[in-house]
């Protein structure tokens, strides 16, 4: 079993391993055995079997990366360039575009549906799934958006937390301001700005430890757990790898963000080509919704824009998500630390209920 990916992987260095264990099968040699078990079709099988089957460089890498718990050699390749560092004095370049299919691999997933066939019959239907903030090769900002034809309800192909259009459930002026709106609506659901592939996959560690405490650090419990929530599906292979890297260090580093790609205006490009191709596409209106001004943590948490900032995009207000009489759930302790703190420093500044609602914002075209 090969150990965990080094401080500072190198992307030379792991190609020449996959030849180097391609070589010792073609030679033969049961130290390739182990690796690729990782494949399907050698899952189970003798050495002998393993050792007589033909086997290519791509089924190496693919078994390559799966053992360092990557989905595939793409995913693996991006994430080693996304933590590879930069040159001394590096000026930020970004460019916004939306996303391709051939991309998946170097962007953050967390937010979209967890199924890979049916995440790729949602591109082919919208052509794509929102707009990605590329510094070179390394992506380091999305927004995602899902497109709605029937104001009454939502996309159903969207997990509920991205999903948000549900007018049943808004106080009485946003729903009639948002049934005028004319349709198709792109809907803008989450923006992520800073979280990378080196990030994620920190913060997908930290998940890890938190069921395998729960199961005993077992690892057909812990994968059960993992694929019971929203928008997590994992292999018991990923989860085995997991386990075993989490096992050989005392802890891992939870990265949420990477903070160098904050008040760079990332999140404001993103908004704006977002605006744009639904124009080019044949929409008829852009909406999201606006986050509560002036709190920064809840912003960045919950992938959204202070409305203050679609307002000068363009959008205009048709009212609040929900209720203001009291404070939102997120406000009343359903969220991290850090968000909980500004929650009451604002409250102690004389931030008054009202002041922590999320707006509906929307843009006609």
């Amino acid at each position: 079993m090969t150990g965990p990916l080094p401080e500072r992987p190198n992307i030379e260095h792991l190609k020449k391993q996959a030849k180097d264990l391609l070589k010792a099968h073609d030679a033969r040699d049961p130290s390739s055995c182990q690796t690729l078990r990782m494949l399907r079709r050698f899952a189970g099988a003798s050495d002998a079997t393993i050792l007589s089957a033909p086997c290519g460089l791509q089924e190496v890498q693919f078994a390559l990366a799966l053992i360092y718990g990557f989905r595939n050699w793409d995913h693996l390749k991006a994430y080693v360039e996304s933590v590879t560092p930069l040159p001394a004095h590096h000026r930020l370049d970004i460019e916004v575009q939306p996303i391709r299919r051939d991309e998946l691999d170097r962007i953050v997933l967390r937010c979209w549906p967890p199924d890979r066939d049916e995440l790729l019959r949602l591109i082919d239907e919208q052509e794509t799934i929102g707009m990605a903030a590329w510094e070179g090769s390394k992506n380091v900002g999305v927004i995602h958006g899902y497109r709605i034809d029937d104001l009454t309800a939502g996309n159903a192909d969207w997990p509920s937390w991205s999903n948000w259009w549900r007018p049943k459930s808004w106080p009485t002026g946003t729903r009639e301001a948002a049934f005028d709106l004319p349709g198709p609506i792109w809907c803008l659901a989450c923006i992520h700005v800073g979280r990378t592939l080196a990030s994620d996959r920190e913060e997908m560690l930290q998940l890890v430890r938190r069921f395998a405490l729960e199961n005993a650090w077992d690892p057909e419990r812990t994968t059960a757990a993992l694929n019971a929530l929203d928008g997590v599906n994992m292999e018991l292979q990923q989860v085995e790898v997991m386990l075993a890297e989490l096992r050989r260090t005392s802890s891992a580093r939870f990265v949420r963000q990477e903070p160098r790609y904050y008040s760079q205006g990332i999140g404001t490009s993103l908004c704006r080509c977002a605006v744009q191709w639904a124009r080019d596409h044949g929409y008829a209106t852009v909406a999201g919704i606006g986050a509560p001004t002036g709190l920064f943590e809840y912003a960045t948490w919950s992938g959204r824009l202070p409305y203050t900032r679609y307002a000068k995009l363009g959008f205009r207000v048709l009212g609040p998500m929900e209720p203001q009489d009291n404070l939102p759930g997120w406000a009343r302790g359903d969220s991290p630390p850090e968000v909980m703190r500004q929650v009451e420093e604002a409250q102690k500044q004389g931030r008054t209920a009202e002041g922590f609602h999320e707006r509906l914002m929307a843009a006609v075209l």
